[in-house]
């Protein structure tokens, strides 16, 4: 008789094991796991527009029911945590443990950048070179000046962190698209690597740890480098932008990605920000309003929203587009925006016409970072 009790208690305890997680799904939609620094899975259409089944439906309800199934986040912490504490490895295929601290993005073939082996062939350079000539050209028939930056991966700055083989800095992707844009078109081209070396070898750190991206001390270093190539270029005077320096924690998005941003402690990091700034941000601007209904279009690359600061004692209209390195977390615009009277940030690698139309710059400058590179390929105006 006890040994049927107990025997019933533990079918209770684990159907109820397999039930509570089930009972206790989440329905809401659009819901964002500030932990993996993602949006969730939305409940797929199982229905196309033609009244048919659609096929994705039923992976795309795998992916919802994931995401959405009780107790998950706590579950997937505990796996996060045993995996990177007990095994020192990464629980997540998006980041890479190495040496000292440092976590390393490897999606779109990041990690193959510091061993030679990233995927960049003549046809890719030359169909780079023919969007981003086209790109110059439309804009120097409206008298606008045209300027392609291009930001380091991680990979590039620091190799010597991502295994026991203490890579060394070499030459990569990025130095070799500058030299071929140089030689085949009439782009002006700003390479932020050299720069952002210099500040390693004075024994600054330009990068988050826990990041994929450059702190404030690089993006700062990166301003410079811009700055001295626009003054060259277009004859305006940039102005020395002072800055103060502070420590603060930073959050890394690959603590996130990784599901161990309650378990792992936030990044102690020297900062910089803008020393009595003269600029102000238009919080409510009318004209990222629309700048945002113009470039937010599929496949556009669009990344949030667009930013417009003023500067009364400043002259001219700059208008910045950028991957997530020019996001406002690294303060690109707030530099720009104590030499221009109008700033314009629009996150974003693709430019439209309509947008360049209405914000009527001086010039426009276009950044992508390193390992985006092929997103480059046949991105002209549009």
């Amino acid at each position: 008789m006890k040994k049927k009790i107990v025997s019933g208690i533990f079918s209770a305890l684990f159907l109820l094991a397999l039930l509570l997680p089930l009972c206790t799904t989440s329905l809401k939609q659009g819901d964002v796991s500030e932990s993996e620094n993602r949006t969730l899975a939305k409940f797929p259409q199982f229905v196309d527009p033609s009244g048919k089944i659609s096929r994705k439906s039923v992976f795309g309800f795998e992916s919802w029911f994931n995401d959405h199934i009780g107790f998950r986040l706590a579950s997937s912490e505990a796996v996060s945590r045993m995996t990177l504490n007990v095994f020192h490895s990464s629980p997540s295929k998006a980041v890479h443990v190495g040496r000292d601290g440092w976590y390393y993005y490897t999606l779109e073939e990041n990690l193959l950048i510091p061993f030679g082996e990233f995927p960049l062939d003549e046809q890719t350079l030359q169909n780079v070179a023919d969007s981003q000539e086209s790109i110059r050209l439309e804009l120097e028939k409206m008298g606008i000046p045209y300027i392609l930056v291009l930001t380091p991966s991680k990979t590039s700055i620091y190799p010597e962190y991502i295994s026991s083989r203490r890579l060394a800095v070499r030459e990569t992707p990025i130095d070799t698209l500058t030299a071929y844009l140089q030689a085949h078109t009439g782009v002006t081209v700003v390479n932020t690597k050299p720069a952002l070396l210099e500040e390693k070898a004075n024994g600054e750190q330009v990068y988050y740890k826990t990041c994929t991206h450059w702190n404030t001390l690089g993006s700062y270093a990166g301003f410079r480098s811009i700055s001295d190539t626009v003054e060259q270029f277009t004859g305006k005077d940039m102005p020395t932008v002072e800055v103060t320096f502070h420590s603060e924690p930073h959050d890394g998005d690959l603590r996130g990605m990784m599901n161990a941003s309650r378990f792992t402690k936030p990044e102690q990091s020297l900062e910089c920000t803008v020393l009595h700034p003269k600029a102000r941000l238009d919080a409510d601007s009318s004209l990222a309003s629309e700048l945002d209904r113009i470039q937010n279009q599929p496949d556009s690359g669009w990344q949030g929203p667009s930013e417009v600061r003023y500067n009364d004692s400043a002259q001219g209209t700059i208008l910045l587009f950028g991957d997530s390195f020019f996001g406002p977390n690294y303060q690109i615009s707030e530099y720009f925006a104590e030499c221009y009277h109008e700033t314009v940030l629009i996150r974003c690698v693709t430019a439209y016409l309509e947008a360049i139309q209405l914000v009527k710059p001086d010039l426009v400058i276009m950044e992508i970072t390193e390992r985006g590179i092929p997103v480059l390929l046949g991105r002209e105006m549009k």
